[in-house]
Parts: C-alpha cells; structure tokens; sequence
C-alpha cells in the first residue's frame, strides 16, 4: 500500500506493519499475553496526536502528546509516539522494556531489524502499541480493539524557505511544501516558487470572520495518485489556482478586489469588437451543496464523517432560495455538487459552497484582443472594461486566461466580478 502524508489535522486507522503476541509464563503456567503492534501514520515529520480512538472510545491527550493510555474490548492499551525523525526507528522498537524488539533478545538474534544500517521506520511518523489483556486473560483468545488516532500532520515551512518547519493548516505553505518536499512531495527547488504569491494566498487562507479562519487543509494525501490530481485536491480546499509565469510557479486565491484593478479597457486599448456570453442553465447553480468530512469539537459525535452542506439551504436562506430557485429560475432545479476532501470545517465548506454559487449566477463571460500591454496580466487579476455597446462603464471582470496572438496581440477571456461573491 501507499504511504499516506497527513497535512493538517485528520483521523487516520495507519498501517499495521508489525504485530507480535507475547506470552510470559510463571512454572510452566502462562501468566499473561501481551499484544504489540506498530502503525504507520504518516510519511514525513508529523506535529503529533491529538486523540486515540479504541474501539468507539475517544480519549484526548493534548497536541502534541508523545504517550499515553487506554482502555478498550478487555485489553489496557499503552502507546508511544515516533514523530518521524530521518534518524528513524527499528520496527519493533519497545519502548515499555530494556531491550530493543518485542520478545526474547535471543528470538531475534542475529536477524536485522534495521535492514542493515539504515532504521525502516526513517521519516515515518508511527505509533507503537502495547494492548495487555485485562483481569489476567490470555491475549489470543480475545479479539483486539479498533485502533485510530487524531493526527496533527507533517510540519511545513511557512512564511520563508528557511523558516523553521512547524505545524499548520494553511493551503498556501501546504501547497508549498508539496510542491518542494523532494522524499514524498513533487522535489522542485525553492528557485522556482514564487514566495512573495504564496504569502498573499497565505494571508487570504488566514482571514477570520466570527472566530472562524476563512481556508483550511486538513487533507491525507494519496502518494499514489498523480501529482497534479494532489496539487488540485490542496487547492480546492480554497479555491486557489496554480500559475507558472516567467520560470516560477505563482499562487492565486480569489478574493475581493483591493486597490484599483490591474488594467482599464475602452475603445483606445481593445482592438475590435467584444464577444459577450451571458449564463446558461449549463453554468448556472441555483443550490450548490459540498460533500466535506465532518467532525465535532470531541472527534466522535461524528466520526470524521462525509458530511453536507448546501448553499443556498431552504431553510436558513429561504429568502435567497426562493429569490433564485423560484422567482429567476422558475423552480427549474439547478443543483450542483462539489467535493472536498481536504475541508472538515461546516462554515469553510458552506463559504466555499456560496462562493461558486454566487459566481455562477453572476458570469457574464467577455472575450476580446487588446494590444501587447495586455501581456503583464495574469489569470486572477481583475480589471475594467468600459464599451459603448453594452453600456458598460468600468465594469469589472475576472481574468481566465491570456493568450500570445501571433501577431504580438493579446487576447483576453473575463468572467464578470461581483465583490459581494466574496463575502
């Protein structure tokens, strides 16, 4: 299987890749059975734990908590906590007795736990467990206790390359740190990440509204999957995009429009007509409802779940509901649904949920050719466009994409801007 990264705050089952039944005996009699099993968490140095679930049980430790207790399904349950370190551990690694591995130093003589010089568990965040049977029982007559934990994912860098890496939830340093992890991320080097983008997306994600952030990451990266489908995961958490502009990779998260806007078009800088598409049933929502993994203050009432919220809901926006699905669509369902696998707050989902809601019923779509200053623009940037056939008078567009004409002249695709989208 595919070791999984954790960014971010998850609950995650981890990979069993040892499991060892002890049995200790008085005069011949067996006195107890100890079970001793390690987990796989996550690939990188992960921040630590914040809960371990035995069976349906939930017990809080504290962020960070290397060690810890429980009880659950007859046995008492003790776990030790390796971050990850690349000085790594040896599978077997016992942390309760004096010597190395589970069982007898002579069972294991002269086999190589640690494949030679290198440990097995470098750079792995992992979790040993010791689960010792209840009220004098033998071990393998009962059966063992579901085991998951609350992980705080790998420590990333966040406000420069040579920033201390630390634990956070931000899509833009997440973003970064997979784009440059060279052990499980894409390996590009620091030379061509746009640090100055990332920080603006940074301080976009870090908003708060009511107490609550406005974009968080709290996702399990399948190392598996292709790279580009990982990089589209981490930015839909929000709705963020990805640019690669003059040799460096920029980062963009739409947002309100702050200063004056990056470019004023008329007659004097568009060259030719305008080509104007209005919306369609095809591109507009009247409710959106994203699918997120929902989970509550105690990690348990919901389980890490996949939840649902919806933008508009009929019951707490009937107002808006009934504005768009009943009076501008004439009760004509149009319903769409997102996913996302990185979000497990309620108010981030909806937020992101209102977001493409509001953009696409608001998404009149302008294409035309500008002269070459026209090139400086990148997709994101918002601009104006002044027109005597539609009548409009600095009205402000999103730009999609900037295209190179052979001639040297730029043609330009805008969807139409509405501040309150971002609300």
């Amino acid at each position: 299987t595919g070791v999984p990264v954790v960014y971010g705050k998850r609950k995650i089952r981890g990979i069993n890749v040892f499991k060892e039944l002890i049995t200790q005996t008085e005069d011949g009699v067996v006195s107890d059975e100890d079970w001793f099993l390690i987990f796989v968490l996550s690939e990188g140095e992960i921040s630590g734990i914040d809960g371990f679930i035995i069976d349906d049980v939930y017990s809080t430790t504290g962020g960070g908590t290397t060690s810890g207790s429980g009880a659950g399904s007859g046995f008492d349950v003790q776990w030790n906590l390796h971050l990850g370190y690349l000085s790594g551990e040896l599978v077997g690694n016992n942390p309760w007795w004096t010597y190395a591995i589970p069982g007898t130093f002579t069972e294991r003589a002269g086999f190589k736990w640690n494949m030679g010089t290198a440990p097995v568990l470098s750079g792995l965040g992992a979790i040993y467990c010791k689960l010792s049977v209840q009220n004098s029982g033998l071990g393998k007559s009962l059966n063992l206790p579901r085991l998951s934990f609350i992980v705080n994912g790998v420590k990333v860098r966040e406000s420069s390359f040579g920033a201390t890496p630390s634990a956070s939830s931000n899509p833009a340093w997440i973003l970064m740190d997979y784009l440059t992890n060279d052990t499980y991320g894409v390996g590009l080097d620091d030379s061509v990440i746009d640090l100055t983008s990332f920080t603006a997306s940074a301080a976009v994600c870090n908003q708060t509204n009511s107490g609550v952030t406005r974009h968080q990451c709290n996702m399990i990266i399948d190392t598996r999957k292709p790279v580009m489908k990982n990089v589209k995961q981490i930015l839909t958490t929000c709705a963020g995009s990805l640019l690669w502009v003059s040799g460096k990779y920029h980062m963009k998260i739409e947002d309100t429009l702050d200063g004056s806007v990056a470019m004023a078009f008329d007659t004097t800088n568009i060259i030719g007509g305008i080509n104007i598409t209005g919306e369609s049933k095809t591109s507009k929502a009247n409710q959106v409802t994203a699918q997120y993994v929902e989970k509550s203050d105690d990690d348990m009432t919901r389980n890490w779940s996949v939840g649902e919220v919806s933008f508009p809901d009929k019951n707490e926006d009937a107002s808006t509901y009934t504005q768009f699905f009943e009076t501008e669509d004439n009760s004509v369902p149009l319903r769409k649904k997102i996913t996302l696998s990185g979000v497990t707050d309620y108010n981030q989902a909806r937020f992101l949920a209102q977001q493409l809601c509001l953009q696409s019923r608001n998404n009149i779509r302008v294409n035309f050719i500008s002269t070459a200053e026209a090139a400086n623009l990148l997709p994101g940037d918002i601009v104006s466009v002044t027109h005597d056939t539609p009548a409009w008078s600095a009205k402000a567009f999103r730009v999609k994409s900037v295209k190179l004409n052979r001639t040297g002249n730029i043609t330009l695709q805008c969807h139409e801007y509405q501040a309150s989208t971002y609300t």
